[in-house]
Parts: C-alpha cells; structure tokens; sequence
C-alpha cells in the first residue's frame, strides 16, 4: 500500500479575507452586522475602520508631489467576514468609470476566488450595490444605482 498524500493549499490556512479594490475612487463597506470599513483619499485620514477591517489608499509616487487620484487604488480587507448581505458604496469628486475587483480566499471560504463590477460614479454622487458572501465566496447581488441624500 502506499502512503496517503496530503495537498494543503498554503492560500486556505490563514482566516477567510473578503478583499474589495478599485482606482480612484472612495469606498464604503457595510457589513450585514452593522460593521462599516471606509477608505479616506487624501483628506480624511480620521476614519478608524471596524475591528478585523482594514480600509486605506496607495498612491503611486506618493510623497513626490506627482500623484493624483488615478494613480491610487483602494482597498478594504475585511477579516472573518460574516455570511450575509453586503452593501458596497463608492463615491468620486469626478466623473468615474470604474471596475470593482472583489476577492475571497482563507480557511472559511470553499474555494478561494474573484469576481467583478463595473460602476460609473457621477461627480459628487455616491452608487450603492449589494452582494452576498457566503462559504462558495461573493457574488452580485444588486445593480450599482445612485444613492438619494
């Protein structure tokens, strides 16, 4: 008889990660249990995201005085995410078209994956669109329509 083989796929030990990542613009996640993860582009910097939540800016050339908001990317990184309902808002100053990449991986995820969306935000107008994340990973659930003051 021979010796049974065990594969791990080392991306699967650690905790399920939700990621969300997009150019340009600011995003806001809304967690069906209330918890809220924002990112701040260049001028709030006081948001304190959730606990096991992360929510930042990279900015290609920063300190250089060269870059600007299509140089940048942000990310939100959401640890142990609950199964449930998500709500995504993304909001830009300009006029934006933009694709949303929404990645899974880690132990409590099937398998580990991605999906994306594409939004186009109007100046100063905030989109919205939900989506599910469960065990087989995120889908969209909802289009991506302007959110009313």
């Amino acid at each position: 008889a021979r010796p049974k083989q065990v594969i791990v796929d080392k991306d699967r030990l650690g905790p399920g990660v939700l990621t969300v990542a997009v150019a340009a613009v600011d995003l806001e996640l809304i967690a069906p249990d209330g918890r809220r993860v924002h990112t701040a582009s260049r001028s709030d910097t006081s948001i304190t995201p959730a606990p096991g939540a992360e929510g930042r800016v990279d900015c290609a050339g920063f300190g250089a005085g060269k870059q600007d908001d299509t140089e940048c990317t942000a990310t939100i990184k959401l640890q142990n995410p609950v199964w449930g309902d998500y709500k995504l808002r993304v909001s830009s100053p300009d006029l934006r078209g933009e694709t949303i990449t929404i990645g899974w991986t880690g132990s409590t995820f099937a398998r580990s994956g991605a999906t994306s969306v594409n939004v186009t935000v109007q100046p100063h107008q905030t989109v919205e669109f939900s989506m599910i994340v469960a065990p087989e990973g995120a889908s969209q659930k909802t289009a991506p329509v302007a959110v009313k003051p």
